[in-house]
């Protein structure tokens, strides 16, 4: 797999990670049966999704340093 190709695969991950932290993808979580209404599952997946996105932030610029 190229680096770019896995940047872009990573830059996805991101991009949904942020969508459900929106209010709209929260509700569609919920709808989906995904995660429960509560302000308790709210709060740890918010915080569980920004590690996340950072870990992925963190693998994009380590991919962009090895293509330099």
């Amino acid at each position: 797999m190229e680096n770019k190709e896995a940047v872009e695969i990573l830059q996805k991950h991101i991009d949904t990670y942020q969508y459900q932290l929106s209010d709209g993808g929260w509700k569609q979580m919920v709808s989906m049966g995904i995660a429960r209404p509560t302000i308790q599952e709210k709060l740890s997946f918010q915080k569980d999704a920004r590690k996340q996105i950072q870990a992925y932030e963190m693998a994009i610029a380590a991919l962009k340093r090895k293509d330099q």
